[in-house]
Formats: structure tokens, sequence, C-alpha cells
């Protein structure tokens, strides 16, 4: 084999040609390290957005972060998504509380409510609430927040009454309900179908264990 042959194979320099790019394996203590960041990040999210529905998937976000076999491209787009998910969600708290940190509330029907009081058993006002009256066929009740489904309570006489977690102290209560289409532990987003009724719904919004008026909470 001569000198030109040599070249040939060899290439420029007497190398040898490589085809295509073999990156060195990543050192698992970069690996958690970066997973540890992903997860900080994540965390970050799940506080600012503990009023919110995202807050419901972004657990099991941290969760597949953790036990992920990442390569080098997985740790820089999850680095980036990861970020985007903390910058986005100070836009989404905003919206989901007012200028003085108060829950914003979205309407639980369709129609005009009429406010009414509600009382104690001996006949003191405990507080204000909404009632919406379907005037023909039935009303759709939806999740006037994003939150958790604590209680679907059967009252006996053909109705229910949906009880959901907002965080911080937060409830609603959806009283008449006569179709329900979730249960206990359920997440729910804001302005989700949560049920139906045909009578009247009678909608309560309690902060900090203080019934409130509702319509002061709406957008």
């Amino acid at each position: 084999m001569n000198r030109r042959q040599v070249r040939k194979r060899t290439g420029a320099g007497g190398r040898k040609k490589v085809r295509g790019t073999q990156r060195p394996p990543l050192d698992p203590k970069q690996v958690f390290g970066v997973q540890l960041l992903i997860c900080g990040l994540l965390l970050l999210a799940v506080l600012t957005l503990q009023r919110t529905p995202a807050a419901a998937t972004a657990y099991d976000a941290v969760e597949t972060a953790l036990t992920r076999n990442y390569t080098l491209q997985d740790l820089q787009t999850g680095v980036k998504t990861a970020w985007n998910r903390v910058r986005t969600g100070g836009t989404q708290l905003l919206a989901a509380i007012g200028d003085l940190g108060e829950l914003r509330i979205h309407a639980p029907s369709d129609g005009e409510p009429v406010l009414a009081a509600s009382a104690n058993a001996d006949g003191t006002q405990r507080g204000k609430m909404l009632v919406y009256t379907a005037e023909e066929g039935e009303l759709q009740v939806y999740a006037a927040a994003g939150g958790t489904v604590t209680e679907t309570l059967d009252l006996g006489d053909g109705t229910f009454l949906i009880r959901i977690s907002h965080g911080d102290e937060a409830y609603t209560d959806y009283q008449g309900t006569g179709t329900v289409y979730t249960r206990p532990l359920d997440k729910v987003k804001k302005g989700q179908l949560i049920a139906a009724v045909s009578g009247d719904l009678f909608f309560a919004l309690t902060m900090d264990g203080t019934s409130v008026d509702p319509l002061e909470y709406m957008k």
C-alpha cells in the first residue's frame, strides 16, 4: 500500500474519519444536579400556582423529573420548560387573584342570580349566597375556580351539595344540584362543568370560615 492510498483512507493529517459525533456519557452527578434544578423550578411554579388548576399537574411533573432517565438534550429541554412554567405562572397568578390578593371567581351558572341571605338555626343571618333558577330545562353548573372537590353530599331530597376547596381556606358550595359529574378528590378547573340542576342552585363562597358576598369576588 503506497502513501497516496494511506492518505485517502485516513484523510488529511493521517487521522481516521469518524462518521457521526459520539458524545461522552453524562456524569450521574451532573444529571442529578440538573434534576434538582428542574424540580426546584417546578416546585416554585407549584407555590406560585397553588390557587390555579395548573397546580394539579405540576406535582406529577416533579415526580416525572425525578424518575426519568435523561439525555443531554432532555436536560436542556427540561430546564427551559420548567423555567417557562415559572415565568408564565406569574401571569396566571395575577389572573386568579385580585388587586388585594383575593380569590377571583367565575359565575357558577348562566343567567341572572338573585342575592339572598343564608340563616343560622336561630334565625340570625349567616352570610350571603347567590340563587340561580332554572326557568326551563336544566341549568349547567360550573366550578367557580380551580380546586379540589372535597365532598358531594346527598341531601336526601334528590339533590346534592358539592363543595370545592380552592386553597387558603377558600371554599365554594353548590347546593341543589341534581346530576353530579364529579366526586371527592377530583381536580377541577375554573369554568369546568361539574353538575346540572333543574330547580334552584344555591351558591355560597366561604373565606376563612366566614360566608361572604360572592359578587364581590367575581370579575
